[in-house]
């Protein structure tokens, strides 16, 4: 067996405990790639000095160099920080040699991390030295018994293991946003901090994380997607906006000429497109809410 003791910040840790999000970036501003564990063993988290003891666990998903923005599209407050612009300052003020526009970070996916309350904290190993600059990997026996105390506090809160096919929400956007090719389905905008990713069935209505049920669109798009007066067709994937939104009223608006046009970015493989069925079901759904005196979706 083998584990890992990673160092995290105080306030990642209080900032991800109190969101309890079914996954996390648990990121440091450089680009040396972990490569400590593989998907599914154990990442413990232990505080800065001077708390010195692990606080929680998560499970690893995945490990990569990610550019800020696209950390933020995927994983959001999930991050360990309220919004981007603090973010940008956290990197900046780690390496302010590094501070560009878009850094590349060292992002390590923890799946379902959780949060050990004060109490149950489990002291930092003996032969943890200050010296430790990002954390340290342990194997066997040393690994088990420093899992097995740890498995012990978290108790029924540690559930792991995600539904089958399933991808945490961090993980999904990222796979969505990977799948696209990092630019707007509708427009082909390659900006990532303009872009956001919605389900064609919301989480609400039980909508899977897969990327078949998910689209990568520019933010304004995605609002008016998640509104119901953008859908797209499944014949072709052709896209409809509502009449309000083409502006006959107040002449034509700037959405007016995406009206009826195939999307400019697909997958390119098979079994990442959207799926012609919960498409069908959006267009559905957006025309049956929509006031009956106005035009429909497509009219």
């Amino acid at each position: 067996m083998r584990s890992f003791v990673g160092l995290a910040e105080r306030d990642w840790v209080e900032r991800v405990a109190a969101l309890g999000p079914a996954d996390a970036n648990l990121w440091r501003p450089h680009r040396r790639l972990f490569r400590a564990l593989e998907p599914g063993e154990p990442y413990l988290l232990k505080l800065h000095a001077p708390w010195n003891a692990i606080v929680g666990a998560g499970r690893v998903v995945a490990a990569e160099r990610l550019p800020l923005s696209l950390a933020w599209l995927a994983f959001g407050a999930a991050n360990g920080v309220d919004d981007p612009a603090e973010f940008r300052r956290r990197v900046a003020r780690a390496h302010p040699e590094r501070a560009s526009v878009d850094p590349s970070l060292s992002c390590v996916v923890l799946d379902r991390p959780t949060i050990l309350d004060e109490d149950d904290w489990v002291a930092a190993p003996d032969d943890w030295r200050p010296s430790v600059a990002h954390g340290k990997l342990y194997r066997g026996d040393a690994a088990r018994a420093l899992w097995d105390q740890v498995r012990e506090r978290l108790g029924a809160r540690w559930s792991p293991t995600p539904p089958d096919g399933e991808l945490g929400p961090g993980r999904f956007r990222l796979a969505v946003a990977d799948a696209y090719g990092h630019r707007c389905a509708v427009t082909g905008e390659g900006s990532l901090a303009a872009l956001d990713v919605v389900q064609l069935r919301p989480p609400s209505r039980g909508g899977p994380n897969r990327v078949e049920n998910g689209l990568l669109l520019r933010a304004d798009l995605a609002r008016l997607f998640e509104h119901g007066l953008l859908s797209v067709e499944p014949d072709g994937f052709v896209v409809r906006l509502h009449a309000s939104v083409r502006g006959p009223d107040r002449g034509p608006t700037p959405y007016a000429p995406l009206h009826g046009r195939p999307l400019r970015v697909v997958p390119e493989r098979f079994d990442l497109l959207p799926s012609r069925e919960l498409l069908a079901e959006h267009v559905a759904a957006s025309r049956a809410w929509l006031p009956a005196s106005r035009p429909s979706v497509d009219g």
